[in-house]
């Protein structure tokens, strides 16, 4: 079952995205050293009604993943 069985699907968010040092806990996960930059995704979706979805958080190493941004209409 999927969250638009029940009704709810996304429509709008908001994502931040900055570098942050990994914490003892996050760099023993990762098999990382503690205080390694990584980026630090948060994003949060709400649906049509304005309900809140979810909310993901998400650790990424910038040497695999990098963002890009595309602006203006598409047409």
């Amino acid at each position: 079952i999927t969250l638009a069985a029940y009704g709810y699907v996304g429509d709008r968010g908001d994502q931040w995205i900055g570098a942050e040092p990994l914490s003892d806990e996050d760099a023993e996960l990762l098999g990382r050293p503690q205080g390694t930059v990584f980026l630090k995704a948060l994003r949060t979706t709400y649906d049509k009604q304005g309900r809140f979805m979810e909310q993901v958080e998400s650790l990424l190493d910038p040497l695999h993943f990098r963002l890009h941004l595309a602006f203006g209409n598409p047409t």
